[in-house]
């Protein structure tokens, strides 16, 4: 059964902090070839990643992983990230489009610091395929 468009608007818990390294931001740096002298703007990600676990468990959406294709991703930024920076992530579906069995989930989430301030968002689009469908 398709994921009900009631679940538009759902905001899920943020995740724990977790803090931006300096050997995290060039482990993470060294593997994209970019200078490790500063975070990449993709470098949330990481929290993005963690914040989207909750769709994954979430039982009413009965979403199964391996039948998830990324769609579209984009990241918009209110400041940059720094080294020191505690951060976490709340996902917010913000709208599902169900068409010929294949569901088009748009989320985002909101990376703020511990302390709530706003950082930027991490959005992307989801395609799920229910059994039988694809």
């Amino acid at each position: 059964m398709p994921i009900s468009t009631d679940h538009v608007g759902r905001v899920y818990p943020p995740t724990a902090p977790r803090e931006v390294t300096a050997d995290g931001v060039a482990e993470f740096a060294t593997v994209l070839g970019l200078p490790v002298d500063q975070v990449p703007p993709t470098y949330p990600i990481i929290v993005a990643n963690d914040a989207w676990q909750a769709l994954f468990a979430d039982p009413e959406l009965e979403l199964e992983l391996q039948r998830i294709v990324h769609g579209e991703q984009k990241f918009t930024w209110n400041r940059p990230v720094r080294i020191g920076d505690r951060l976490v992530g709340a996902t917010t579906i913000d709208r599902i489009v169900e068409r010929g069995g294949t569901e088009m989930i748009h989320a985002t989430v909101a990376l703020t610091t511990e302390d709530g301030e706003d950082v930027g968002t991490a959005s992307a689009t989801l395609i799920h395929t229910r059994e039988g469908t694809a």
